[in-house]
């Protein structure tokens, strides 16, 4: 499979001790020394609503931790996302082959590309990992800050970084202050153009600059607020500023409906909750706007291919 692979040591420093990245429940707080200790929660930012967001709605960075192996069929990245296993061995297969990656590997993976995804505890006996999913747009206020990197190739499938020290640090900066609930979101916004920055200067990755989100992106972008509402099409619609037949015209149009997209945000938004925080199933598809159980429980293995109580320990 075609892609980034890069060796990205500073000053040919050894392999830094394996870097952490910002938390879900629980959140971990970084020292120096990569010593780590539990902390609180933080408030997440709005996205679109002036209503906060939910108290378990899917958090844009979250930890991934499992002790047995599980496959998860067709996964989509809707947003540029920036993952580093820990422990473990993450796969990902597309068609052109599969790729995995080892402790300490930096994993970049553009939005728009799909995969199967395998998390496996072994060789270490759980599998951990840190995950970043990029706004559209912090990678546009970074094309904005630094335009000189607009001539390089953006990822295409995805890129690898291994033994990045430099790097690593720059995601303990960016993860303190994510994790920080009295650190602004400017600030926040800050430490990953920090990243963003280095990846470009130091490996030649950068990500594509986003363009206008389709009617899809924005109906899910919607319901990603509040996937629990009841989202009939006339509430989609008008929150849109058009009427629902307006709305399943346009949607048809690049081969979707206003059911597929809610049911679609709810499953992707029920798989990071299921990976990131240890709530009960049965919680999380409350979460999600399911109020049964087993039809949530079915919904789930349809799309994923997995029952959602496999993603748990």
């Amino acid at each position: 499979m075609s892609g980034h692979r890069l060796n990205c040591a500073a000053n040919g420093s050894a392999p830094m001790p394996v870097p952490l990245f910002r938390l879900a429940q629980p959140l971990f707080h970084f020292h120096h020394g990569y010593r780590m200790t539990l902390t609180d929660h933080p408030n997440l930012p709005q996205m679109h609503s002036a209503e906060p967001l939910p108290r378990h709605a899917p958090p844009l960075a979250h930890q991934i931790i499992a002790r047995s192996q599980y496959a998860l069929r067709t996964v989509v990245m809707r947003t540029d996302l920036i993952g580093l296993v820990v422990s473990g061995t993450k796969q990902l297969l597309a068609p052109e082959g599969s790729n995995a990656f080892a402790p300490g590997e930096l994993f970049i993976l553009p939005r728009g590309t799909q995969w199967d995804v395998i998390n496996d505890p072994a060789p270490q006996g759980r599998y951990v990992a840190q995950i970043l999913n990029l706004q559209p747009e912090t990678v546009t206020r970074f094309y904005q800050s630094f335009g000189q990197f607009a001539a390089l190739t953006p990822v295409r499938s995805f890129a690898r970084v291994t033994d990045s020290r430099t790097i690593g640090a720059a995601f303990m900066r960016a993860a303190d202050a994510l994790s920080d609930a009295d650190c602004s979101a400017t600030l926040s916004e800050h430490r990953v153009l920090e990243v963003l920055l280095l990846l470009a200067e130091q490996s030649g990755i950068v990500l594509t600059p986003p363009g206008a989100l389709n009617w899809s992106e924005r109906v899910r972008r919607l319901v990603a607020q509040r996937p629990y509402d009841h989202w009939t099409a006339d509430r989609v619609a008008q929150a849109l500023s058009t009427t629902a037949s307006t709305l399943n015209r346009r949607l048809a149009q690049e081969g979707n409906t206003i059911a597929a997209c809610v049911r679609e945000t709810r499953l992707e938004a029920a798989m990071v909750l299921l990976q990131s925080s240890d709530r009960p199933v049965a919680a999380i598809a409350l979460d999600v706007g399911y109020e049964s159980h087993s039809k949530f429980t079915a919904a789930f293995r349809r799309r994923f291919g997995v029952v959602p109580s496999a993603l748990r320990d």
